[in-house]
């Protein structure tokens, strides 16, 4: 995963990366790689909306009784997080594609890609990776919304390889106050802020 953070933030010029990982191992592995990274759940985040020209989101494949996909879960309480004309990078396996997913997508977001991983990394796990650029305000698109409904039946081998993507999608400049913490306070990181 770190190595696919590395390949998007390289695709689209990243220059300051934040992450929030509830697993501590990895939260480590991308502490050496990020400007700073929350062990956290992405729940107790504090940030700014429409602070983020770019958003990797890469949520866990489960499901809770409140949104029924935390994939979609994850979606739903991001979105507000990334600014008009910034850049979404959407990971979940290619079956996870619900219409209310799709739905969501289509109101948000336009210029959608869907492509897939090579056939040796897409075996793990079926995902597939969404890409699109988000609306200046909320409106519907009935049309996009019926061919992202298409996917979930499509066979891996019509949608197009990442490394085929040649696709390029410019970010916005985000300017204002930023923050990036944790509601709570971790006594090791406020160590480090001083």
């Amino acid at each position: 995963e770190n190595e696919l953070a590395d390949a998007v933030a390289s695709m689209f010029g990243v220059k300051e990366s934040y992450g929030v990982e509830l697993d501590r191992e990895r939260a480590q592995l991308g502490k050496a790689k990020l400007k700073k990274v929350i062990n956290d759940s992405y729940t107790h985040l504090c940030t700014p909306e429409k602070a983020y020209s770019l958003i990797f989101l890469n949520p866990p494949y489960d499901s809770d009784t409140e949104y029924k996909r935390l994939e979609y879960e994850f979606l739903v309480e991001i979105t507000p997080h990334l600014a008009p004309g910034g850049v979404l990078v959407y990971i979940i396996p290619h079956h996870y594609l619900l219409p209310k997913t799709a739905r969501y997508l289509s109101y948000w977001y336009r210029d959608i890609r869907v492509v897939r991983f090579p056939d040796e990394d897409y075996q793990a796990f079926r995902q597939i990776i969404i890409l699109g650029t988000k609306k200046d305000k909320y409106c519907a698109d009935p049309a996009i919304e019926g061919e992202l409904n298409k996917i979930p039946a499509l066979p891996k081998e019509s949608l197009p390889i990442i490394e085929a993507n040649t696709h390029q999608y410019p970010m916005p400049y985000v300017n204002g106050t930023f923050w990036f913490r944790s509601k709570y306070l971790n006594p090791a990181d406020c160590c480090q802020e001083i």
